[in-house]
């Protein structure tokens, strides 16, 4: 069984959305193994679930008014791209993760999916 390739792409730590991207740059990630997808999906999922936390770390620390944004939301929108209704399942994912450890731990370990915590968030 051959190791994972990094999933960070070459040119990754860019911010420039105007780039010029080669496709072939990203072989190695895409063109995975059944084994190597399975493995790659869970290491997506528990990166989320780190990315929520932090999204819920920011949004307490309110420094999202730094850049003159008026709610968290709103930051999320302009600085990432998001569209309200994604900006707000990261809040609330946030929330859920920041509230309910035991939640947190099992994400963080990929033992709860991104489905199950959305399921989750329903019922808190």
């Amino acid at each position: 069984m051959s190791p994972s390739p990094s999933l960070e792409a070459p040119g990754a730590e860019s911010t420039d959305i105007d780039a010029d991207i080669d496709l072939a740059d990203f072989e190695q990630l895409i063109l995975l193994s059944p084994t190597e997808l399975v493995r790659a999906l869970a290491e997506h999922e528990r990166r989320a679930a780190v990315l929520a936390l932090a999204v819920s770390h920011v949004s307490q620390a309110g420094r999202w008014g730094d850049d003159g944004s008026v709610t968290m939301r709103a930051f999320l929108r302009s600085n990432c791209r998001m569209s309200d209704l994604e900006a707000s399942a990261w809040l609330r994912r946030g929330r859920l993760l920041d509230r309910c450890e035991e939640f947190a731990k099992a994400a963080l370990a990929g033992r709860l999916s991104s489905s199950q915590l959305r399921e989750l968030e329903r019922l808190h």
